[in-house]
């Protein structure tokens, strides 16, 4: 019973501590992620050892049965932290990449941006014209006296 009291406890401050703050912090997630998998190991011991308790007593199958519902029950908690965290990263992930592309889509249609690729154009085609100018030019050139 005590055990069950005691993990109620510690479920309801990890609930609290879970709550990610408004922005995402890589430092706050890998404290988090600390915080889960050592109380995940503690769990674990306290299963092992109550898991023995039981095997000292009369009724070995109750006992054992309420000591796996409260793992589960614990393990559970901790798990459901971990896709709190994971969401969050996934978010900050994603809104990353989002500002990102919006940040080259605004480098793509500013106005210098604009002007570099008209003048990149407008070279092309002064490029272009002077090809055909001099493909023209010797194409219309008298064929020249070869050697005889």
């Amino acid at each position: 019973m005590k055990h069950l009291l005691s993990l109620c406890c510690l479920c309801l401050l990890g609930l609290a501590r879970a709550q990610m703050p408004a922005a995402y912090d890589p430092a706050f997630d890998a404290r988090e992620r600390e915080r889960i998998a050592a109380e995940r190991d503690q769990a674990l011991q306290r299963y092992g050892s109550d898991e023995a308790d039981c095997y000292q007593r009369f009724a070995v199958n109750d006992c054992l049965r309420d000591v796996r519902r409260q793992r589960r029950v614990a393990l559970e908690e901790l798990r459901r932290q971990e896709i709190i965290l994971n969401d969050a990263q996934r978010a900050a992930i994603t809104a990353e990449q989002q500002r990102r592309v919006e940040q080259r889509q605004a480098e793509r249609d500013s106005p210098a941006s604009q002007a570099e690729r008209d003048a990149a154009a407008r070279e092309r085609a002064a490029r272009e014209q002077d090809a055909q100018r001099r493909q023209s030019e010797r194409g219309a050139a008298p064929p020249a006296a070869g050697p005889v």
